[in-house]
Parts: C-alpha cells; sequence; structure tokens
C-alpha cells in the first residue's frame, strides 16, 4: 500500500503539491474560529480564594480598564 502511494507521489509531485494545498486551504476555511472556544481571561476558571484572583479583581476595581 505505501508503495502504491509512494510511486503515485513521486511520478505526480505538482499533483501531490495541489492536492496539499487545496487540502489546507479547505481545512482553514471550513475551522472555526479560535475565539469562539477560547477567552483572554484566564480569572474565570480559577477559585474566589486565590490570591491572584483578588488581586485581579483589586486592580479591576481600583484601575478600570479606560
Amino acid at each position: 500500500m505505501f508503495g502504491l502511494i509512494a510511486r503515485k507521489v513521486i511520478a505526480n509531485p505538482w499533483k501531490t503539491i495541489a492536492v496539499w494545498a487545496i487540502g489546507v486551504v479547505l481545512i482553514i476555511f471550513f475551522s472555526p474560529n479560535l475565539a469562539d472556544y477560547t477567552t483572554g481571561n484566564q480569572q474565570s476558571f480559577l477559585p474566589t480564594s486565590f490570591e491572584s484572583v483578588r488581586a485581579q479583581s483589586a486592580g479591576a476595581e481600583f484601575f478600570p480598564a479606560q
């Protein structure tokens, strides 16, 4: 099986490159936006008893974003 694939790739290198390029374009086009599944707020999953969470809350209270 791998021998057959290797022979096809060696016989048609530009077709192989084209198939890979088309595959990459399709994956990029149909993949979801990463921002839909991630967040920049790393504080949201930590317990409120952590010192870093309390510090972040104090910072947000006394120094609000402009």
